[in-house]
């Protein structure tokens, strides 16, 4: 009987080996486990309230940085834009330059409108026209910039210089029709008959009653 219970004791010591080696590759997961947590435990506190500081102080700036930037893009494409809607066929469509940000997207940092701001030739009327559209474009933003001055400025010259043209224009003009009204006079003065009645003769005396024409001798 104390052989049974031998074997039976050693069987049981037998297969205890085959269970600690699984337990074993269990416990030693949950014992490496231990180790990290207890080495993460046991890190220098001042060490991890440093490395925490850098982290919130550099996601501070960098939310700071990204308003600036929404700013930004917003100004810069409401302004262009301003620009393009009142110029028309005068002006181009914007053109951006993009900055990318702490989240990785591009802001618009930078823009500028191409305005056609040449005159109309032969036709001072259409280019006063032009001119005061591309003035009133140049100032079409809140805050015009010193480039958008310069351009209204421009703008203001060149519908000077057409109202001059009209002016030089007309003057020519209302001459041209004197000088004809008086050389067209002068030629019927002396292409028309004279009618001087001889002397002894009585002119007939006209005189229309209603729509009947009456001769008197």
């Amino acid at each position: 009987m104390d052989g049974i219970s031998a074997y039976t004791h050693i069987s049981q010591g037998c297969q205890q080996p085959g269970l600690s080696s699984r337990q074993q590759s269990l416990d030693g997961a949950r014992a490496q486990r231990d180790v990290e947590k207890t080495s993460q435990g046991t890190e220098n506190p001042s060490e991890k309230s440093v490395s925490i500081q850098d982290k919130v102080t550099l996601s501070a700036e960098a939310q700071q940085k990204l308003r600036e930037l929404s700013v930004r893009d917003q100004e810069v494409r409401t302004h262009e834009a301003a620009h393009a809607a009142v110029g028309g066929r005068y002006a181009g469509a914007p053109k951006l330059s993009y900055e990318q940000g702490p989240d990785g997207r591009r802001y618009a940092v930078e823009g500028k409108v191409n305005i056609d701001t040449s005159e109309i030739p032969g036709d001072p009327q259409q280019t006063l026209a032009k001119a005061d559209i591309i003035k009133k474009a140049a100032l079409a933003p809140q805050n015009p910039s010193a480039a958008d001055r310069a351009i209204a400025a421009e703008a203001t010259q060149m519908a000077s210089k057409a109202r001059m043209e009209m002016s030089a224009e007309q003057n020519e003009s209302l001459q041209r029709g004197v000088k004809g009204a008086i050389t067209s006079e002068g030629a019927d003065q002396e292409g028309s008959p004279k009618n001087e009645a001889e002397p002894g003769t009585q002119k007939p005396n006209f005189k229309i009653r209603g729509q009947l024409l009456n001769i008197r001798t």
